[in-house]
């Protein structure tokens, strides 16, 4: 057996909840992890004495404790300046690519491999090394070439949404940013994606199946106990559910509209729990029979998912959808995008209908159907949901990266 590479990885933010560096730390292969914030060393020292209002509480993990870790806090400060003076999608831009900078000269100055998300990765893996060096993507999100197009149309029809959309895919501006993570991939000695649609859309990209690994998220929390209280508590009429946020991308507008066709405000509701909803969405919230929650408690939304007749999230485009398992694992059945994990969830086939994300009419189809369906419908079979769920832990998570790179090790 070949000896374990070593590997680099930066990334700003708390991206899927540091499981890539603690992956790395579990198996002995981290040499570095560079970040923006993290809640140790001299930061620890700054904002402990705010006590349970330290905005880096939610920045740390027991598994990375004594992790080499390195923050540059001055980048995201800096790029939340230039956005005063040009747009935000381009001042990313360039923010991730002085992360890859980072990632390139941290390569260098330790002689490690890297593995980087796609939004760090492109300049440090086209780079060239003077010893040997595996590049490893996680791409989390569809590619551009498959996911942009479906939000331009779907934009087309929205007043002054184009525009913005424009903005945020930054297909306004040069090829530099228009292009930009679409050719991360190219590089890359394996790629790391977490559903089956990321690696359709990257297939679709001209990338090679066989360099492609799906690696599927975990659930973060199990939890699914009321107290009392909510146990006692009884829905004043059937009602489906929505949570996440109110985006063009989860398409809350769709399923509003659709809503408004079906007729099932008479008999139904439609909650949606979502602390923000775009602007050219607001409207559609004043349907009747819709019900928005901007904030519950997690006992709250336990009871929500317990209780809904159904989930219902038709997501233009997703590179997972944990929210798809959370329902799950309550026990609530779920309508949704093929546009996601969804498929990868075989287990769960018998308690998802599939509609097109783009097709009012097709969702409030699926939405009267499912009101009409009996109690005892295997659709409802909460045990079946939450067995479908098991596999879908952090820990596996991780344990299927560490595979992966012992099979690149051993297959170098």
């Amino acid at each position: 057996m070949p000896n374990k590479t070593k590997y680099s990885t930066v990334f700003p933010g708390i991206r899927d909840q540091y499981q890539v560096p603690i992956a790395l730390q579990e198996a002995g292969r981290l040499q570095v992890f560079i970040t923006d914030f993290y809640n140790s060393g001299i930061l620890k020292t700054l904002f402990g004495f705010l006590g349970n209002r330290n905005p880096l509480v939610k920045r740390y993990r027991e598994n990375l404790e004594n992790a080499p870790i390195q923050y540059k806090p001055f980048i995201p400060i800096f790029s939340k300046f230039l956005a005063k003076f040009f747009q935000g999608s381009k001042v990313a831009v360039w923010e991730d690519i002085r992360y890859s900078k980072l990632a390139y000269q941290q390569a260098l100055k330790s002689k490690t491999s890297l593995i980087l998300y796609e939004f760090q990765a492109e300049y440090a893996f086209e780079k060239s090394y003077p010893f040997p060096i595996k590049k490893v993507l996680f791409q989390f999100h569809p590619h551009p070439f498959w996911e942009h197009p479906i939000l331009l149309k779907d934009a087309e029809n929205e007043p002054g949404l184009i525009e913005e959309v424009k903005k945020n895919t930054r297909q306004n501006l040069g090829e530099k940013y228009k292009l930009h993570t679409t050719k991360a991939w190219v590089n890359a000695d394996l790629i790391l994606v977490a559903s089956g649609i990321t690696k359709t859309s990257l297939i679709l990209a001209g990338c090679d199946e066989n360099k492609i690994q799906v690696v599927p998220y975990g659930i973060s929390d199990l939890d699914t106990r009321l107290g009392d209280e909510w146990n006692a508590k009884k829905p004043e009429k059937p009602f489906f559910l929505f949570v996440g946020s109110g985006t063009q991308r989860k398409g809350l507008h769709h399923l509003c509209r659709a809503w408004k066709e079906t007729g099932l405000e008479k008999t139904h509701e439609l909650i949606i729990i979502s602390r923000w909803v775009e602007s050219f969405i607001e409207k559609d919230l004043n349907y009747k029979g819709i019900r928005l929650m901007k904030g519950v408690s997690k006992e709250s939304l336990n009871w929500h998912f317990q209780n809904a007749l159904c989930f219902v999230l038709p997501s233009l485009s997703e590179g997972f959808g944990q929210v798809y398992l959370e329902a799950l694992v309550n026990g609530c059945p779920i309508i949704g995008s093929r546009h996601s994990m969804l498929p990868d969830i075989i287990g769960a086939q018998d308690h998802i209908r599939y509609v097109d994300p783009l097709k009012e009419e097709e969702i409030g189809n699926m939405l009267k159907e499912v009101s009409t369906l009996p109690d005892g419908h295997s659709f409802f079979d909460k045990n079946s949901m939450k067995k479908s769920v098991l596999p879908y832990t952090w820990e596996n998570f991780r344990s299927q990266i560490q595979n992966s790179l012992n099979h690149l090790d051993h297959d170098a």
